[in-house]
This record gives structure tokens, sequence and C-alpha cells, in this order.
């Protein structure tokens, strides 16, 4: 099955109904988990970055109903970075200014694993030639 990268932004944005993405983020993720959009990926650096606002700013309950959404829906996977990417990330972090370190490991994660697509509103990925960045509920393979 097609796999397509999910940034933290996206899913803060899908539990957060103040954020500015909120709108945007509801038809991605809901397709992502009927299995209409490709397998959504959400990395191990990824989730922290998502679970730990929520349980700030909306409770710990709230955070677990997202990581037990996340781990146990059909259409995402929870994937583990390898240490090639985190060293990659790394070297990507200190040459790339303005470019945040989970952000720079994800790049190397898919480059690693040869995945093209990624859904994010973080334009920051756009500067990185093989990486697709869509911000809304399109298929990108037309399944």
């Amino acid at each position: 099955m097609a796999e397509a990268v999910v940034d933290s932004n996206v899913l803060f944005a899908y539990r957060n109904s103040r954020d500015q993405y909120h709108d945007r983020s509801v038809p991605i993720v809901e397709r992502i988990d009927g299995g209409d959009l490709p397998r959504g990926v959400v990395t191990n650096y990824t989730l922290p970055e998502v679970l730990n606002p929520i349980a700030k700013f909306a409770g710990h309950d709230r955070a677990v109903e997202t990581m037990d959404f996340l781990t146990e829906s059909r259409g995402f996977r929870v994937r583990q970075v390898a240490k090639e990417d985190f060293e990659r990330g790394r070297a990507l972090f200190r040459r790339e200014g303005g470019l945040e370190i989970t952000d720079a490991i994800l790049v190397a994660y898919m480059r690693r694993t040869e995945t093209a697509v990624l859904y994010s509103f973080d334009d920051d990925f756009d500067r990185f030639d093989g990486i697709t960045r869509l911000t809304t509920a399109d298929d990108p393979f037309d399944r």
C-alpha cells in the first residue's frame, strides 16, 4: 500500500478546533483513517510533537485519545526512525538554517524509505527535492 508521511501540524490541527488549519486537516486525517488516501506514516519523533501540546492545552485524556487513535487506526502507522535517519537528520539540521531538528530527521526518514509525499502545512519542506508536500486531502497516487 502507498504511504505518505503526516507532519505533526496536520494532526495537531485536526485535534484542535481553534487551529488555523483545522478545517483543512479534518478531511486529510479522516480520509487517511478511512483508507481513502495513502497510509499515513507518523514517526516516533513526530508523535511527541503532537501529544505534548495536546496534553498541555487539552489535557492528558485528550492526548491519550489521540495516541490511541493513531496507533489503532487502520489508516495510520507509527514508524520508528532508524539510527541512520537521526544521524543524517543531524547533518541536515547543521546545514539548513531555520529547519527544526524533527523536520530534518523526517526528511532523512523520507529519503531513506523513498517516501515522496508528505501532508504538512509547513513550507520548510518545499526546499527539498523529491518531497511533494500536500495541504489538502488529495490522493497523489490517483488510486
